[in-house]
């Protein structure tokens, strides 16, 4: 019984991990060929990705929403102060954060970090859908909050590596709901608002 989890869990981690990949953006950010530029290189299948560039005091200076397609855009960042900025790509699955430190004559990328979320909220319709990976098994608790902050649904799973749920709101009141997701290290929540 142990050995058929194990494999039964082993393929369950390869199938989210493929899944995962499959709608990753591919992206890239290097060093043009004029000065104070970097090339973009962009590829989304199927997925919704946001990219953005943001100052040292986190104001937003580009910000663009993608979902299919490849592209390569030049960024021309000549008009740019010297500092530090930071690059995001990201979608439901991951995001991908370019640190550029710009000066008087060049742009250039100075760090790369990348994190897969380990928890996606997704939206189809009224219909709100949620999948974790919970390598550790932790208990996790599901609360399903309307605006006034009156309890609706409430779940405690244990021993699960992977959870999914569905919650419908087609039928629920006019109004704003609230997912929250906790596995007792981190703590998760997503809106939705039934018009």
């Amino acid at each position: 019984m142990k050995t058929l989890f194990k494999i039964t869990s082993a393929l369950m981690l390869f199938f989210i991990i493929g899944t995962s990949n499959a709608e990753t953006p591919l992206v890239s950010l290097s060093d043009g060929d004029e000065p104070k530029t970097l090339v973009l290189n962009f590829d989304a299948e199927s997925t919704e990705s946001t990219l953005k560039l943001v100052n040292q005091a986190n104001e937003t200076l580009l910000t663009e929403k993608l979902s299919d397609g490849t592209f390569n855009r030049k960024l021309n960042l000549k008009n740019l102060e010297q500092g530090i900025y930071y690059f995001s790509a990201e979608n439901d699955n991951k995001s991908v954060v370019y640190t550029i430190e710009v000066d008087n004559t060049s742009a250039r990328v100075i760090d790369r970090s990348e994190k897969v979320n380990q928890i996606v909220f997704r939206e189809v319709g009224e219909l709100v859908q949620l999948n974790l990976f919970n390598p550790e098994s932790h208990k996790v608790t599901v609360d399903v909050l309307n605006e006034d902050g009156s309890l609706l649904f409430n779940e405690t799973i244990k021993k699960t590596v992977l959870i999914g749920k569905q919650f419908n709101f087609e039928n629920a009141f006019k109004g704003e709901y609230t997912i929250k997701v906790s596995d007792g290290q981190s703590a998760y929540q997503h809106k939705i608002e039934i018009l």
